[in-house]
């Protein structure tokens, strides 16, 4: 894959969260050390939005296009 990336000055562009038990740390980090300078990696903070008090973030997921509609 670096190869690659080096061949067609291609760039990995990979975000995830710190809490993530998914996409962890060490993977996080294992991808920096193969892929060098063609992955940039960011770290998003686990809460979406640390200015907003928790009290007026949703609590509850989008509706559902289905959902919105009464007949």
């Amino acid at each position: 894959m670096k190869a690659r990336l080096d061949y067609d000055d291609l760039t990995v562009l990979a975000y995830r969260f710190k809490g993530d038990r998914i996409c962890t740390a060490q993977r996080f980090a294992a991808y920096r050390e193969a892929l060098g300078d063609r992955f940039r990696g960011h770290e998003l903070p686990d809460d979406p939005n640390p200015d907003v008090p928790r009290s007026s973030q949703p609590t509850s997921p989008t509706p559902t296009a289905s959902s919105q509609f009464t007949w």
